[in-house]
Formats: C-alpha cells, sequence, structure tokens
C-alpha cells in the first residue's frame, strides 16, 4: 500500500465529540423514552452541526478543504480510505446494492486489500445514545471479491485505521 496518512485519531476524536454532543445535549428525552425517533429539526440541527464539526476535526488535517461536505447522505468521501488493522476483519456488507436497510450479504470477511471509502459513522438505533460504533463505508473494489464493488459495509471501528489517499480524486 503506498504511503499514505493516518488520520484515525482525528476520526476518533471526532467521533467522541459527536457522540457526546447527541447523547448530552441534543437527544430528547421523551423520544428516548418512548423509542419515538428525533424531532425534524433537532435532526436538521444535528447534520449541520456533524458537518460542521467534521470538517474542523478531521478535513482540516487533509488536503480535501472542500466544503460542504454532507455526512448524512450515503455518499463516500473518496480521500478518505478505511484500511481493516489485520489480514481479515468481520464486516457486515449489503445485500443490495446501493444499500438499503439488510446487511446480510454472504460475504462477511474484508481485507487491507479491498478499496473501502469512509462514509460515516453507523449505529443501527438512532433513537438511543449513539456510540458510532461501526465505520459506515462503500466499496469501491475487492479483487477477491470483485462483486462486492458498489456495496457498502459496516466495520467496527475497532478494526480499522483511515488514512488519507491523495491519489483519490475529491
Amino acid at each position: 500500500m503506498p504511503s499514505m496518512e493516518n488520520v484515525t485519531l482525528h476520526l476518533l476524536k471526532y467521533r467522541e465529540a459527536a457522540r457526546h454532543l447527541w447523547n448530552v445535549y441534543l437527544r430528547d428525552k421523551s423520544a428516548f423514552e418512548t423509542r419515538a425517533p428525533p424531532d425534524y429539526a433537532v435532526l436538521d440541527d444535528w447534520e449541520s452541526l456533524r458537518d460542521d464539526l467534521f470538517f474542523a476535526l478531521v478535513l482540516r488535517h487533509t488536503s480535501d478543504q472542500a466544503r460542504p461536505i454532507r455526512l448524512a447522505h450515503s455518499k463516500p468521501i473518496s480521500r478518505l480510505r478505511v484500511v481493516p488493522t489485520s489480514p481479515e476483519v468481520p464486516a457486515m456488507i449489503s445485500r443490495t446494492k446501493p444499500a438499503e436497510t439488510y446487511w446480510d450479504n454472504p460475504v462477511q470477511r474484508l481485507s487491507p486489500t479491498d478499496d473501502l471509502r469512509f462514509i460515516d459513522f453507523f449505529d443501527f438505533d438512532e433513537s438511543r445514545f449513539l456510540d458510532f460504533a461501526y465505520y459506515q463505508v462503500s466499496i469501491s473494489g475487492s479483487e477477491r471479491h470483485p462483486h462486492l464493488a458498489g456495496h457498502e459495509a459496516l466495520i467496527e471501528v475497532q478494526y480499522a485505521h483511515v488514512f488519507v489517499d491523495e491519489k483519490a480524486p475529491s
């Protein structure tokens, strides 16, 4: 793999700041208790805050200074490559492309040779406390499983690092 700058620490700082912001200040207690989805106005504010926070804590450390970035719209950030930390890591891969709601593809392992691009952090239940337990990635290519190109995957944060790929198109 060509030399790429490791920005995992910046992503983890963003993860912690965003979780804290949502869990402590924005999550509505009544919605939490009823497991109701959050109010649309709160969600709009949350998306804007997340985008600005992501820019301030992550993107300013890359050469990709373009705005606006919209994390909540499932578009990969091509310069942020997610690389598994061992030869095979567990992953939940979308059944379809584009991904919908099923993460049950028969392929359940990804490797450092797979080309994975960061989309966002992911949690299954957004009505509760957020943990951002997973990197949501777009599979741009796979030597072992070429049919996975175009699918999305969820990889536990503990199993991957994130690098700036300067050769990727902006």
